[in-house]
């Protein structure tokens, strides 16, 4: 006869928030990878596999999407990057930017940290690939950036079909 572990288990969004790698974007800084990986997320710092300080996002995208890697950044600009977003959309990416970029490093982390349940809610519940806003008091893919996404990913497939 088994014991029932007295322990309990942790939802699938939490477990998949333990599992998941994030790949911490260099505007970030190192201090906030490592910060992230004491509180228990495996965390990957730009620096330690790209070298050089003029890496284009696109090369990051290339290098993090075969991996599967979560994204997190404070770079706004990239909704806005149409070259980027398709790209984004082609290697299948989830990214979780702070929608501020005024923050010290443990505002950042604090961010990410206080809303761990939403961001892991999102990666069971969210289809990849999305760009999802860290703000203050929530976690959030804006109807208007699903919508441009699902629009690149419609026009991708009606260019594969001709």
């Amino acid at each position: 006869m088994s014991k029932k572990s007295k322990k309990p288990s942790g939802t699938k969004a939490e477990r998949l928030l333990e599992e998941t790698t994030f790949y911490v974007d260099d505007c970030l800084g190192k201090s906030v990878a490592l910060s992230l990986r004491e509180a228990g997320w495996k965390t990957e710092w730009h620096r330690d596999h790209f070298q050089r300080d003029n890496v284009l996002d696109v090369e990051i995208y290339d290098y993090i999407g075969p991996k599967n890697w979560v994204m997190l950044t404070k770079d706004n600009k990239l909704r806005r990057n149409e070259e980027e977003v398709v790209k984004l959309v082609l290697c299948n990416l989830r990214v979780f930017s702070l929608s501020r970029n005024d923050m010290n490093s443990q505002q950042m982390v604090d961010a990410f940290l206080n809303h761990a349940r939403a961001i892991g809610r999102l990666l069971k519940n969210e289809p990849a690939p999305f760009i999802a806003y860290v703000k203050s008091d929530s976690v959030e893919v804006p109807a208007q950036v699903r919508q441009r996404i699902a629009t690149i990913q419609q026009t991708l497939l009606d260019s594969d079909s001709e």
